[in-house]
Parts: structure tokens; C-alpha cells; sequence
């Protein structure tokens, strides 16, 4: 059954303030925990343009108990991402109880429980969306973080393992029963992974089962009218997105403003683009070496190619960058107003084989979150 918010209320309301415990948000659009994504430059940038609150890539608590250095480098964050929370992995209590320890030590307003990841390489230690085979774990693994810190301790889940199943409400409301302050659900089973669609009747069903609990729905919130939509139909308190944000950190504001005036603001120019381009690659070099900078890069500027002709033309240059020249090279020839209006001329005058059409491809690069 469809729980649907009252058909009177207006745009408006559905963007409010959120509260999660102690730590008050200005705004209920959260950025989601992306891994291989979500690193300072994605959650600085999403910040500016609207996110309230932003979570790390999964850290694993036992590496980061162990003060292992890669894992440390996870956790890390700059002072502007504030509120920004730590989504730790694992399934042992005495490991998340300890990680949660020290990221409240390290600053982060908030403590993620990672029980959503379906990737096999997280899941085959059970962790990730494997913690939800059993509830009762979930439920020690909350109740120990809960006792060992004062921030607040939530939880982000699948529907289930399988659509036979399914069970998130019932590890929704074990968490909620040890002291989670929100949980969020991602509207697809780990099954699934990121095939077919996120299914918002039963986030809808799980809202109304936990009525007095802070509920944030995920999965296929790409644009405006997406979140406006989800919204309404599942009363949930706010939305969480992942992939609608990748190479578009402009969607919070743009989700903000037409959930308040019920217009849309203009999208990003292509010099705006360029410049974004821009920074999130020198933000990149302040946090990785090199080397590191340029291979992240390549799956980073693909996704600002999105929606530009022969997109799939310059993914695949972007494939190839390892030097700061190819960065320049793509973003100040094919992120220009002259590639937009003549981009067979460009691409020629560049040296790049165009494919058969302009049209571009919708980015399915497959994330862990």
C-alpha cells in the first residue's frame, strides 16, 4: 500500500529542518556514503551547492581501530564539510563500538551503520547488507555504539537480502528500539544491486510502520521532480542521494528550490561546469598522490560529461587521463559553449573520433553504497 502525505499540503513543507538527536540540519536533503565517490572533494562540493549533511565512504572499524593508514585517509575530512558523518563497516560489536569511539574523537557529528553494501567483497565477511540475515546482530551492534558515544548512532539498509526476503522493517525497528536516531532505506534488495528501480511502496509502508522515527528514503532520486514525488508518496522525513549527485552537486539546491517556490532553477552553465570541473579535480590533489588523483579522475570527469554530445566519445578520453594536460586538455576544449554548438568541428580540431551519434549515454558505473 502507498502511504501518500496529504494531498492539500503544499511544495513547500515537504523541504523543512531535520533533527537527527542532538545534531539539527537546516535542510532534510542528505548526501549519501559512495564508495570509490563520496571523498571530501564530492562532499565539499555537494555541501555548496545544498547538501545538509554529508557521510564518508564506508570505513572499515576494525582498519580504523588498527590506525591503518588507507583507512585513516577514508576518515579523513576538511573543516567546511561540517555536519559530516562517518559510515563505518563491519559485523563485530566490539569492532563498532570501538570505531564509533574514535570518529566521535576525530570530530564527526554522526556515526553511520553500514548495512546496505551489496557487494560481494564486503558481504562475504558478513557485513554490509549481510548484517540483515540477523537483526538481533544489528540490534548489539547499535545498542553497544549507542552506550559509547554521544552522537548520534543511525543505520542505512536495503529492503532485504532477496525479494523473498524482505525485512527491513523489522531490522528498521530493532535499530530504532537500540537507540538508532534515523535509518535510511535504499528501495532495492542487495539481489538487485543497482538493477531495476528503487521501490518506494515499501519504503512508504516502512515510514508508516516507524511513524515516530526519523526515516530518510534512497534509490532514483535524480532530479527534482523525483524527490518531490517520492516524497509525497512516502511521507518520509527527507532524502538521501547517491548517483543523482555524480558530476551534479548542483541537484540539492535545485531539488530545494522547486520543493519550496515549485519552479526550477536554471542548470549549471558550461563554464560552470568547466570551473566545477575544475576544482573537484584540485581538490582531488590535496587529498590523494598524484597517481591516485588522475585514476580517480578519470571515473570523475566521466560523470560531468553527462548530458554533453558524444558523450560516450569523451568518457572514453577521459578513460585515458593521467597527466593534469589531459584534464585540461578535455575540460578546456569539450566544456566550452564552441563543443556545445559545433562538436563535430571540436572533436575533429582535437584529434577525438566522434561515435556514430551525438547522443549521450546515461552513466551506469555501479557504486557500493
Amino acid at each position: 500500500m502507498v502511504i501518500s502525505v496529504d494531498e492539500k499540503t503544499s511544495v513547500g513543507t515537504l523541504l523543512h529542518p531535520l533533527r537527527i538527536g542532538s545534531l539539527e540540519l537546516r535542510r532534510n536533503l542528505l548526501l549519501s556514503p559512495i564508495c570509490g565517490v563520496s571523498n571530501s572533494a564530492h562532499r565539499i562540493l555537494c555541501k555548496e551547492h545544498g547538501a545538509a549533511l554529508v557521510f564518508t565512504e564506508m570505513t572499515k572499524a576494525k582498519m580504523l581501530g588498527e590506525e591503518n593508514e588507507k583507512t585513516l585517509s577514508l576518515a579523513s575530512y576538511f573543516p567546511e564539510e561540517h555536519p559530516v558523518g562517518i559510515q563505518l563497516g563491519g559485523g563485530d560489536p566490539d569492532d563498532m563500538e570501538e570505531g564509533a569511539r574514535i570518529a566521535e574523537g576525530m570530530g564527526f557529528d554522526i556515526v553511520d551503520v553500514n548495512s546496505g553494501c551489496p557487494a560481494r567483497k564486503v558481504t562475504k565477511q558478513l557485513e554490509g547488507v549481510a548484517l540483515m540475515s540477523d537483526p538481533a546482530l544489528v540490534g548489539r551492534i547499535i545498542e553497544r555504539m549507542v552506550r559509547a558515544v554521544s552522537i548520534p548512532v543511525t543505520i542505512k539498509v536495503r529492503l532485504g537480502l532477496t525479494h523473498e526476503s524482505i525485512n527491513a522493517k523489522e531490522v528498521a525497528r530493532v535499530a530504532v528500539s537500540a537507540g538508532a536516531k534515523m535509518v535510511t532505506i535504499h528501495g532495492r534488495t542487495a539481489q538487485q544491486g543497482y538493477s531495476g528501480t528503487s521501490d518506494w511502496e515499501r519504503i512508504a509502508e516502512i515510514k508508516a510502520a516507524l511513524c515516530d522515527a526519523i526515516v530518510i528514503g534512497n534509490g532514483d532520486v535524480r532530479s527534482p521532480e523525483d524527490a518531490k514525488s517520492r516524497m509525497k508518496q512516502s511521507g518520509v522525513d527527507g532524502v538521501m542521494i547517491g548517483r543523482g549527485s555524480f558530476g551534479n552537486p548542483w541537484i540539492f539546491d535545485q531539488i530545494a528550490h522547486y520543493l519550496e517556490h515549485g519552479t526550477h532553477l536554471p542548470g549549471p552553465t558550461i563554464d560552470e561546469r568547466r570551473e566545477t570541473l575544475f576544482r573537484h579535480y584540485e581538490i582531488l590533489g590535496q587529498i590523494y598522490e598524484e597517481r591516485t588523483q588522475h585514476i580517480v579522475m578519470r571515473r570523475i570527469a566521466s560523470y560531468y560529461t553527462q548530458g554533453l554530445p558524444f558523450a560516450t566519445s569523451l568518457r572514453r578520453f577521459a578513460q585515458k587521463i593521467r597527466l593534469a594536460e589531459d584534464v585540461h586538455f578535455l575540460a578546456n576544449n569539450f566544456f566550452t559553449a564552441e563543443f556545445v554548438e559545433r562538436p563535430r568541428e571540436v572533436l575533429a580540431k582535437a584529434g577525438v573520433v566522434p561515435d556514430e551519434t551525438p547522443e549521450p549515454c546515461e552513466d551506469e558505473l555501479a557504486t557500493c553504497s
